[in-house]
């Protein structure tokens, strides 16, 4: 029921959304030295940005703490996050910021849906029901 109701709304399943459905990563860094950790995050993302899936980044410094830093990208999907996440180049980037680096990078992986698919997760038989009603005139 739940995957013909996503059908419904979504024109396609469960599978294939989570295939398709763009991500934002999360990238949370605590610096314990700011040498140079411009160069390296311009380097991390100009790599990127060839990466297939790759949409955007930007970067953000906590207001309260100058040395948190987080980085926050958007894919096309997990899959192509995940491919570059692994990748040699990206890998030996993050080796180079490691030392300037408080503790590990944090890193958070979020899918980007709409507040209605939200709903329909929540309760998809409910929400169902309830378009059902709407398109019956109830």
């Amino acid at each position: 029921m739940q995957d013909w109701g996503r059908r419904m709304l979504f024109g396609f399943s469960e599978r294939r959304h989570r295939r398709l459905a763009m991500i934002r990563v999360l990238i949370e860094r605590k610096l314990k030295n700011r040498e140079h950790i411009s160069k390296l995050i311009r380097q991390i993302r100009i790599a990127a940005m060839a990466q297939p899936g790759y949409i955007s980044s930007e970067t953000l410094v906590n207001t309260e703490d100058n040395s948190a830093i987080t980085v926050i990208s958007t894919w096309a999907n997990a899959e192509s996050w995940k491919k570059w996440k692994a990748s040699k180049q990206r890998i030996a980037l993050g080796r180079e910021i490691e030392p300037l680096l408080e503790k590990s990078e944090i890193i958070r992986t979020y899918q980007i849906i709409s507040t209605e698919e939200m709903e329909y997760l929540e309760d998809p038989e409910g929400w169902l029901q309830q378009r059902e009603r709407h398109s019956l005139g109830g």
